[in-house]
């Protein structure tokens, strides 16, 4: 999906309220081409609207960078009360300089701040589960590992190449 512009609230939810009246979903989940926490207001209000009209499972796809994108802020709880419940965290990597390598963060402490996010979500009572897609350069066995060792779920992921 490629959008010339990010959609507004309003938008989202009249989208949704059209799908959601069309069959039973499963789950909902915030996800795409980006980070869905830089836009954590949208993803608030979206999430509590449909909190109070859907009993979906709500779920967060992200890279686990929340914490230093949104620094001040309670973020777990902020989600919590936004009705989600369970997030997907791609890891990628085993170690700092092949996550570095791979994943090109912003953040100097990204990987160490993803492994903390990890945690803390597990911690606060979401479900979590970690992926990887299997690229070549990934040690696919050391990643799976290392999330056992956080006492998450491990989901590899298939590699895609780019189709555009």
């Amino acid at each position: 999906m490629k959008l010339l512009e990010d959609p507004t609230s309003c938008k989202v939810k009249t989208e949704l309220k059209a799908a959601l009246s069309k069959r039973s979903w499963e789950e909902i989940v915030f996800c795409g081409f980006g980070e869905p926490f830089m836009n954590l207001d949208t993803l608030l209000e979206i999430g509590g609207w449909l909190r109070k009209r859907s009993p979906q499972q709500i779920r967060v796809n992200t890279n686990g960078h929340g914490f230093l994108i949104h620094p001040t802020r309670n973020l777990l709880m902020e989600l919590k009360n936004a009705g989600v419940e369970k997030f997907s965290v791609s890891l990628n990597a085993p170690d700092k300089t092949l996550y570095n390598k791979v994943c090109h963060p912003v953040f100097e402490n990204a990987f160490e701040n993803t492994l903390k996010f990890i945690e803390s979500t597990r911690d606060a009572g979401f479900a979590v589960d970690v992926t990887a897609v299997a690229i070549p350069e990934i040690r696919m066995l050391e990643v799976e590992k290392l999330v056992h060792s956080l006492e998450v779920t491990f989901r590899p992921r298939q590699y895609i190449p780019n189709f555009w």
